[in-house]
């Protein structure tokens, strides 16, 4: 859709339940709850971070690993902009800002980077086939 056009009621649904599952990710994943993440992916799904999980089995094990080591993370997205595949794919790019908690519970910058994401409806939800937040890092320094 080319800026300005008015979105159909298909693309505003979709850009909203992509966002909806995407922050849900963050926010479960800074609460300490990321094993509750694993339903928000597909089967087949890919998460590239310090390396690529691929496959329900392996997010769910990176998930339950970061919850045993404890949640001191506090991811921040902004300017999304998003694109619309087809009727039930949507990319998502986000700028995602990474802060560290300190040990009096203030956060610290880490780093940014421009996250990419893919979306897809699977049986009436909308779920994360893929994220990649290895792409476009922005540093502090």
């Amino acid at each position: 859709m080319p800026p300005g056009d008015e979105p159909s009621p298909q693309e505003l649904i979709a850009r909203a339940a992509c966002l909806d599952v995407v922050e849900a990710f963050y926010r479960l994943v800074d609460e300490g709850r990321a094993v509750e993440a694993g339903p928000l992916f597909t089967d087949d799904a890919v998460l590239d971070t310090d390396r690529r999980y691929s496959g329900k089995e392996e997010i769910a094990g990176f998930l339950t690993a970061r919850d045993k080591r404890g949640s001191k993370s506090l991811h921040v997205l902004s300017g999304a902009n998003f694109r619309l595949v087809n009727d039930g794919e949507v990319e998502v790019h986000a700028v995602v800002s990474l802060y560290v908690r300190a040990e009096d519970g203030s956060p610290r910058f880490e780093r940014a980077g421009m996250y990419n994401h893919r979306c897809v409806r699977r049986g009436g939800r909308w779920l994360i086939a893929s994220r990649d937040s290895r792409r476009h890092p922005i540093s502090a320094d």
